[in-house]
Parts: C-alpha cells; sequence; structure tokens
C-alpha cells in the first residue's frame, strides 16, 4: 500500500525531529556531514556554535524540465522556478517549447531555455508534459527514452492523454528504466500559477514516493488514483460531466431568457438550489455574471473548444470500448465540435452564446458567437484556420 508507506515515511521524517541531537563546538572545530539528505541548521552563535540536524529529508535535488509551454505549461514553469527562487526547492528548472515564441516571451528570466527535447532531457531529472494529444505526447516520450541520462528520470505527464496511451508511456520508460507519472490537471491556469490547480495521479509503487514528493510542490490538492491509465480516465470523465453541465446550463439559461427571465436572477436561484454547478458558479458562461470568468472577457482567456472536443472524443472513444455509447455522447460532441469548428480558439463556456433559441419552433439551434469585430482576438476568433498554440507545442520533424 503506497499512501500508507509514505504516511509511515513522514511519521519517521517527524520521529527524527524529535530525537534529534546538538554539539556545541570548540574553536577551530567542524562538522562534515557525508550525506546530502541530513539537514543541519545554527541556532545560535553565543560563544560557541550549535550544530543539529532533525530531519532525513531535504528539498527536492532534481533538475526540473517543462516541455509544452502552453496555457498550462508557461504558467507550471514559471511556478517551478519562482519555487526555487525562494528557496523552497534545491532546482534549476528549464523549458522548452516547438514554438520559438513561446520560449523567448513568458518566461521568467532564471527558466533556462532549451532549443530541443534532447537539449532539455540530457539537464532533466524530472520531466513535466503538457502537450495536446496522445500522437504528440507518445513522440515526445519516445525521445525521452532513447536519450542517455545518468539517472534515473521521472517523467510526469501533465497533458489529458487517453488511458491507453498513458499505459504505453509507462512501458517505454520502464523499459529504458525510468519512471513515469499520469497526472492530468483541472482548474486551469490561474490555479497552476497561484499553487492551488487540482492533481488526479497514477503511477507504479516504484514511482509513487518521487512522484507524490514533486507534485506536493505544485499543488496540495493531490488525489492518487492508482495504477497508470486509471487518473487518465478519471479526467476524461470529468470532462465529459463539465461538457454536459456546461451545455445543460447554457440550452436552460437560453430557455430562460427568451421566456422572459433574467439571467442574472437564473444563476443566483440556481445557485442556491439544487441547480447548482461549477459551471454555473464559478466558470459561469453568461457575460457579467461572474467578473473573473472567460464569459465575462468576451470568452477568453480559459480552456479552449477544440481542446473540449479533443477531450470529449476520448471519452466517446473510452466509452465505444466497453459498448456505452449513447445518444447524449454524439449530441454532446455535435454541439462542441459545431462550435469549434467555427471558434476553436474561444473558452468551451462559449457554447452559451452558440446555443440559440428560434423564434419560429422554439427549439435550441447553432448560432455564431457574438465577438466584437473591432478587436485583434476576434478576427482570429473568426478565423479558423489559425493555428492552436496548444497543438503546435510538439511536432515530430
Amino acid at each position: 500500500d503506497c499512501a500508507a508507506i509514505y504516511d509511515a515515511l513522514k511519521t519517521f521524517e517527524r520521529l527524527c525531529d524529535e530525537y534529534r541531537f546538538s554539539v556545541a563546538l570548540k574553536e577551530g572545530e567542524g562538522v562534515i556531514f557525508n550525506n546530502q539528505r541530513i539537514l543541519h541548521s545554527r541556532p545560535q552563535v553565543n560563544g560557541g556554535r550549535v550544530i543539529k540536524y532533525s530531519s532525513f529529508h531535504a528539498p527536492v535535488p532534481d533538475s526540473l524540465g517543462v516541455i509544452g509551454l502552453g496555457a498550462m505549461g508557461m504558467p507550471l514553469c514559471n511556478y517551478l522556478a519562482s519555487l526555487s527562487a525562494d528557496g523552497k526547492v534545491n532546482s534549476e528548472c528549464g523549458g522548452y517549447d516547438i514554438d520559438l515564441k513561446n520560449i523567448s516571451e513568458g518566461l521568467n528570466s532564471d527558466i533556462t531555455r532549451h532549443e530541443s527535447v534532447t537539449s532539455l532531457c540530457k539537464k532533466a531529472d524530472t520531466l513535466f508534459l503538457f502537450l495536446p494529444d496522445d500522437a504528440s505526447t507518445e513522440l515526445c516520450v519516445e525521445e525521452i527514452a532513447n536519450t542517455p541520462h545518468p539517472r534515473q528520470r521521472l517523467v510526469i505527464n501533465m497533458g489529458t492523454i487517453s488511458p491507453d496511451c498513458s499505459k504505453r508511456l509507462q512501458q517505454m520508460l520502464a523499459s529504458k528504466g525510468h519512471q513515469y507519472c499520469e497526472a492530468p490537471v483541472s482548474g486551469g491556469p490561474a490555479a497552476v500559477a497561484n499553487g492551488q490547480v487540482t492533481i488526479m495521479y497514477a503511477c507504479d509503487a516504484a514511482a509513487y514516493a518521487r512522484s507524490t514528493e514533486i507534485l506536493q510542490l505544485i499543488s496540495p490538492k493531490l488525489t492518487f488514483c492508482g495504477d497508470a491509465g486509471v487518473a487518465s480516465a478519471v479526467k476524461i470523465c470529468n470532462n465529459f460531466c463539465v461538457a454536459v453541465n456546461m451545455l445543460g446550463f447554457s440550452i436552460a439559461g437560453q430557455t430562460a431568457k427568451a421566456i422572459g427571465c433574467s439571467e442574472a436572477l437564473l444563476s443566483r436561484v440556481l445557485n442556491e438550489s439544487s441547480g447548482r454547478s461549477w459551471c454555473s458558479e464559478v466558470h459561469n458562461p453568461i457575460p457579467g455574471v461572474v467578473g473573473t470568468a472567460p464569459g465575462s472577457n468576451n470568452y477568453r482567456p480559459g480552456f479552449r473548444a477544440s481542446h473540449m472536443v479533443k477531450d470529449i472524443k476520448l471519452f466517446n472513444d473510452a466509452a465505444a470500448n466497453i459498448g456505452m455509447e449513447s445518444i447524449l455522447t454524439s449530441e454532446v460532441r455535435d454541439a462542441y465540435k459545431s462550435l469549434a469548428d467555427q471558434n476553436p480558439t474561444l473558452d468551451f463556456s462559449s457554447i452559451y452564446s452558440h446555443v440559440a433559441i428560434s423564434d419560429d419552433t422554439d427549439e435550441a439551434i447553432y448560432s455564431d458567437v457574438a465577438i466584437s469585430d473591432d478587436t485583434d482576438e476576434a478576427k482570429r476568433a473568426s478565423d479558423p484556420s489559425e493555428e492552436d498554440e496548444e497543438t503546435e507545442i510538439y511536432r515530430s520533424a
């Protein structure tokens, strides 16, 4: 039981503190510790130097690297670098992205920029991946696995991929003597930047302690799910639930609006009733209701509609593999695909403006999202041919 073992280690650490010892040194004396994991300190200088050690645990010594500096990878890389700058970890941080603009802009000045995956792999002991899909993630991990490194490497995949792909990644890295942990997240870029993102993670017993220790640097909101593939399954199920919820709230909101009900009133009542949800309370898609939500900022920034379509497809594929296809899965997929075809870079909550009520039939139909035409963001949103930045994070030569 990995969780029990880790709890035992933490208890041992506490006992080490209780049974610490100290020694007073005379002038000219010194102490040398031939063990980097012993913490020692000098509590006073008062006629003699007192040195004590109180724990077997030291800050994470790994060199850290982030591959994929998009909407989530960029704030993660900056957050890890800030921990190092504050002395909370004894680690340096590097970053790589196929888009040179992401490497040159947005990264903190103390982060080492790398020009290739191989360059970063040779330096980093622990690598975090934030890549857009199965194919790009698998290509990247293959390059990592084949890049020599003097220490056992830990690869933590934080992007959303299929459970089957995650299992393949673990096997690929294990065959080269490296460790793997899948750790998809929920909460968005702001939560990553503030160290409060929700992380669901899974790995084998050998990687558990190291993965847990490092992920605790990123956020206290950790849930261990089991073996590789389970966390990915939980993530795609979560995102499907959110997609269904947002679509249902949007249809209800547009219906209430057509009937004559105030959208703000509907939101207030729902948030005090059984219809309350994250979509109505935190990520409300109605402009002006929640000031921090993308819906109040022209549906930017956020979780792109094109990414939601990808996650719905992952869920539908997994459901089809076990014979769980239903009318609902196809309807939800079609609704978001229609949105993404027109406005792929907008937050998925823009489905609210994409759903309208026909005066002739009183049935929901799809319409364009209302975006101000005088903004550069609007021009990009109306051009489906524009490259999605996160789909460019990693591409093979």
